[in-house]
């Protein structure tokens, strides 16, 4: 048995402080907002100081938004979906790699939300941004890359077997559908972005960071 094939930690450990974060915050004793990502602090600060302060700012909360959840449907929903993807990734491309793909989908998905959305609400609030489903789409979209045949379900009745390929392209054409049938705003449409900018950030990090000759075998 290789290295990959042991217990996806990473998958593990992610999901734990995630889950424990949610419970803290719904404990009261620590407030999930303070986790949550806000593009008009880039802004306010850009107008006064410079665009780097007010990047070097934001930047922590571009990947700690992933720890914050609206709800028990919305954390469940996200760790379901990372439960089914993560090991399979983590175990093609080791520890660090995988958690590279994670990260670099949080990060770069606040990226474009910072470059492509508006910061305020159709009634002038500030836009808040929360949840681990941009990473948990890079994830996705590494499974894609690297591990497309990967079995994830089965359904006994019609002897069918789901494999992780048709779940991300079902889930593509979902964010497709929802991004051109709306207007670009910080509602569903904008959600579709973020998690369509995941699954691109995670297919083209695992192409690169991958290791060709490290793919699991598929049964």
């Amino acid at each position: 048995m290789s290295a990959k094939s042991i217990f996806p930690s990473i998958t593990a450990q992610l999901i734990a402080v995630t889950v424990f974060c949610f419970l803290l915050d719904r404990a009261g004793l620590v407030s999930g907002f303070a986790f949550t990502f806000i593009p008009e602090q880039f802004f306010q600060i850009r107008e006064n100081y410079f665009w780097l302060p007010a990047f070097l700012y934001v930047l922590p909360s571009m990947f700690t938004h992933t720890l914050a959840h609206a709800g028990w449907g919305h954390l469940i929903g996200n760790m379901l979906f990372f439960l089914a993807m993560g090991p399979i990734l983590e175990r093609v491309l080791g520890a660090r790699r995988f958690l590279l793909v994670y990260v670099a989908g949080a990060l770069l998905s606040a990226l474009a939300v910072l470059v492509f959305l508006s910061p305020l609400g159709p009634e002038g609030e500030a836009v808040v941004y929360l949840g681990a489903s941009a990473s948990v789409s890079s994830v996705m979209g590494g499974v894609l890359a690297a591990a497309p045949q990967s079995i994830i379900g089965f359904l006994p009745v019609v002897n069918f077997y789901i494999k992780a390929w048709m779940v991300v392209l079902f889930f593509y054409f979902e964010q497709v559908t929802v991004l051109t049938s709306l207007p670009l705003d910080a509602g569903p449409s904008g959600s579709a972005l973020v998690h369509l900018v995941g699954l691109f950030i995670g297919y083209v990090v695992t192409r690169f960071a991958g290791d060709k000759h490290g793919k699991e075998s598929q049964e």
